[in-house]
């Protein structure tokens, strides 16, 4: 009998004992005794990732184009530094890492896009890089003209209309003395005038609408 009862004893006090561990591993694992598991942090998101082209859309060489994108984080993280690229036919573009871009003319009938990695300035901070749409970018077609006038030392602006190719006068300004030939730079920015008899090159500015306004230093000497 009084071994009966000392088995049944040390039954107990095992079963005490394994009951006293299992509480303890529950409270560790639920959080107590100050050793928590702080909550997972997520990554920043970007989206609406897209291109607005300053030409309305018709993308051509010289065209500005801006990058917009809408950045979130679960968490509220604030913004960081995120980081940007842009993108011609799927390769990098060296040294474009702004939120805005102009076209050179190596993008001429090729594809741009524009790539935002988000980066949060807390918590996880890097998201994964998100792109926009592709923008085709035309070929360059002229659509201004310059006439140099030898008779009124003038230089005359036309609009080229796209379908026919006709001239329609836009207005003139003055030129050299005796200009006899007119060029603009391959952006489609800058014209230029040679003027015969003053031995000089008139400079101009080409608006937006085609009209021509001289440079700060209006001529530059040939030679």
């Amino acid at each position: 009998m009084l071994a009966t009862s000392k088995y049944t004893f040390e039954r107990g006090i095992a079963a005490f004992i394994i009951l006293g561990l299992s509480l303890l591993l529950g409270a560790c694992s639920s959080g107590g005794g100050g050793g928590s598991t702080p909550p997972a942090n997520n990554a920043p998101i970007a989206s609406n990732v897209t291109i607005t082209d300053n030409n309305a859309g018709d993308a051509r060489v010289g065209d500005s184009l801006t990058g917009s994108y809408t950045y979130a984080d679960t968490e509220s993280d604030a913004e960081g530094a995120s980081t940007f690229r842009w993108l011609r036919n799927g390769t990098t573009i060296s040294g474009a890492t702004t939120a805005s871009y102009i076209l050179v003319l190596a993008d001429t009938d090729q594809s741009i896009t524009f790539e935002v990695t988000p980066v949060a300035a807390a918590g996880l901070t890097t998201g994964n890089a998100v792109a926009s749409s592709s923008l085709a970018v035309n070929v360059a077609v002229a659509r201004y003209a310059f006439v140099a006038n030898f008779a009124d030392d003038s230089v005359s602006s036309y609009t080229v209309d796209a379908g026919t190719g006709r001239l329609s006068y836009i207005g003139k300004v003055a030129a050299g003395t005796a200009p006899n030939s007119a060029t603009v730079n391959p952006l489609g920015q800058y014209a230029y005038v040679a003027n015969q008899n003053s031995n000089d090159v008139s400079q101009y500015t080409i608006s937006t609408d085609g009209s021509l306004t001289p440079m700060t230093a209006p001529t530059v000497a040939t030679e």
